[in-house]
């Protein structure tokens, strides 16, 4: 697949979720909680890398098993991207902001696992209570 497609494919894969583009990157909000946005950037660096992000915007951090999750779930993908790039890479993070490489043949597979997974987060977690 060409980087047009990819690209392509990725867009039309984030509008059949509901996300809106703005600014350069994709937005898609919380189904529960109207303030809670997750913001995707994607950077398609050509036919081997893309960088994919994901900042959590008003609402909170992911859960502590996020880690664990994203360790058997996204992690093989980003050391696929350092094992065939032979360059370095960030691995994805429960924190408000995370990101990673993979292989821009892996793009699609990557968001079908990782966006609902940060929406059922976003959705299902509760308001955190403001200090006194």
């Amino acid at each position: 697949m060409t980087v047009p497609e990819t690209r392509r494919e990725a867009e039309a894969y984030l509008q059949s979720i509901g996300a809106l583009r703005y600014q350069g990157h994709w937005s898609v909000w919380s189904a529960v909680y109207p303030r809670r946005r997750l913001q995707i950037e994607l950077d398609i660096s050509g036919k081997r890398t893309t960088r994919l992000a994901m900042e959590r915007c008003g609402g909170v951090d992911a859960p502590p098993e996020t880690e664990a999750w994203m360790r058997d779930n996204l992690w093989p993908y980003s050391r696929a991207h350092t094992a065939r790039t032979r360059g370095w890479n960030t691995i994805p993070t429960p924190g408000m902001y995370s990101s990673t490489y993979v292989l821009t043949a892996d793009l699609i597979d990557v968001l079908k696992v990782w966006v609902p997974m940060e929406l059922h987060w976003q959705d299902t977690l509760p308001e955190p209570v403001p200090p006194r």
